[in-house]
């Protein structure tokens, strides 16, 4: 069996990628579910706050990292 050889970062950057936008996608639906399971209006929007917060600590992040 012979290694190909694989650019690590991009492979990286994918999988960092695909897994960001599931973690969306997955909070947008749990707080879709939330709503509709009768979760009291303030503890929705403090969620919404805390992922909002969770973004823009990521761009920091991002925007910092390079």
């Amino acid at each position: 069996m012979s290694k190909k050889n694989v650019n690590e970062s991009s492979v990286n950057r994918f999988i960092g990628d695909f897994f960001d936008g599931v973690k969306t996608n997955t909070t947008k639906r749990f707080l879709d579910k939330a709503r509709k399971s009768g979760i009291p209006s303030p503890v929705i929007d403090k969620m919404k706050q805390i992922e909002k917060e969770k973004q823009e600590l990521d761009k920091l992040f991002q925007d910092y990292s390079k």
